[in-house]
């Protein structure tokens, strides 16, 4: 079977190499006329092959140096004139051939949140009484200070966990609790708050309800260890 070429590969910017389908003969790698190249969409002309080479590796292997830079994206015609190969067989024709686009490296934008944040905050499912799915149905979930913002939040409202009895503010059971006993709901709360390993420092205020004269918020100001600002956290007060 008469020898053809399988693929070009552009090695760098000035070399050119073609495997055939069959061993090549000597005569492969002696005359330079055998070889043309031609930009046909993208490159510049003329184009002017100046070595040939045979590759130790692959007799199946011719390789040419050009004059002038391979350009990134643009397309090639590959031409032989009478290229022989060992069966007596010779190959005449054109091959062509795209060179790939040059990757462009990404601007070395930081997030928006600190390189450090997954490690101090960790990350979990995200959760809102269930759940949390992202847009293509796999679970959500969340990282940095959002994720430690949540856990607070989920223990100031927690009434308990089996596995764990200092878990929970047990809001539930301040209901209907004497305006005198604030203070110690207040402390339990930032408790709850250094409890977590996250945390670095705790403090809160009481404050008027927005919208209930008799009504107050514990406004809790969390410090992370990392020693970034405070998380701002509001907690309502159990109904008297």
């Amino acid at each position: 079977m008469a020898i053809v070429p399988v693929s070009v590969e552009f090695r760098g910017t000035r070399r050119v190499r073609t495997i055939f389908s069959g061993p090549l003969a000597a005569g492969a790698f002696t005359t330079l006329s055998m070889y043309s190249i031609t930009a046909v969409d993208g490159g510049t002309n003329p184009i002017n092959v100046l070595a040939i080479f045979a590759i130790a590796s692959s007799a199946n292997a011719v390789e040419f140096q050009i004059d002038s830079d391979i350009t990134s994206g643009a397309q090639y015609s590959i031409g032989y004139v009478a290229v022989p190969g060992t069966d007596a067989s010779t190959y005449t024709g054109t091959y062509v051939v795209r060179n790939a686009l040059a990757l462009t490296a990404q601007p070395n934008v930081e997030p928006e949140v600190q390189d450090s944040d997954p490690l101090i905050f960790f990350r979990d499912l995200a959760w809102n009484g269930s759940f949390q799915e992202d847009a293509t149905g796999d679970l959500l979930t969340v990282t940095g200070r959002a994720n430690w913002k949540g856990a607070l939040t989920r223990r100031f409202g927690s009434d308990g966990i089996n596995w764990d009895a200092s878990y929970g503010a047990k809001t539930t059971e301040q209901v209907e609790a004497p305006s005198a006993l604030a203070p110690s709901f207040g402390s339990t709360l930032l408790a709850q708050a250094r409890l977590d390993p996250r945390t670095s420092q705790a403090s809160l205020t009481l404050q008027n309800a927005p919208n209930d004269p008799d009504g107050f918020v514990y406004s809790m100001s969390i410090v992370p260890i990392d020693g970034t600002s405070p998380q701002t956290i509001n907690v309502d007060a159990p109904p008297n």
